[in-house]
């Protein structure tokens, strides 16, 4: 099941516009990588925690380079992430953050094509992260005569 089902059968409608499907149909064409995320409902767990997670899927064809994860707490929050775990099928590197912070950036050398990273996180109430997901080409190297 990937993020397009999930959404569709939770109601939402990511990216309905028109422009957003063609660009989407483009990539999905020409090969190129697709990274699509959702932030799922928090699950409560009356005074002990409050868990939330985040997922990512590369949803194109490609393999996404150099791919790039944020969350961060919004800054009139005071709580931070109690306990972090990352359930990944590519390798990762916690860059920043985590565990008695705020925020939290995960790098990926590459994710391939279907593969998916999902983000749990624990704080003692309800937040909802802001969430950046980026990724771009390996650069050739250009060597000199």
């Amino acid at each position: 099941m990937n993020l397009r089902s999930v959404a569709t059968m939770n109601g939402q409608h990511n990216g309905a516009d028109v422009r957003t499907f063609l660009a989407r149909a483009a990539r999905w064409l020409f090969g190129q990588p697709d990274l699509q995320w959702m932030v799922l409902p928090p699950y409560d767990i009356p005074g002990i925690a409050v868990i939330g997670c985040v997922v990512v899927e590369n949803v194109g064809r490609g393999v996404a380079r150099n791919v790039k994860i944020e969350l961060q707490f919004p800054p009139e929050s005071a709580h931070i992430m109690h306990h972090v775990q990352v359930v990944s099928e590519d390798p990762y590197i916690l860059r920043g953050g985590g565990e008695r912070h705020s925020f939290m950036t995960l790098r990926l050398r590459e994710m391939q094509p279907g593969n998916t990273v999902v983000v749990y996180f624990s704080s003692h109430e309800v937040v909802i992260p802001h969430v950046k997901v980026s990724h771009f080409p390996k650069v050739p190297v250009q060597r000199m005569r």
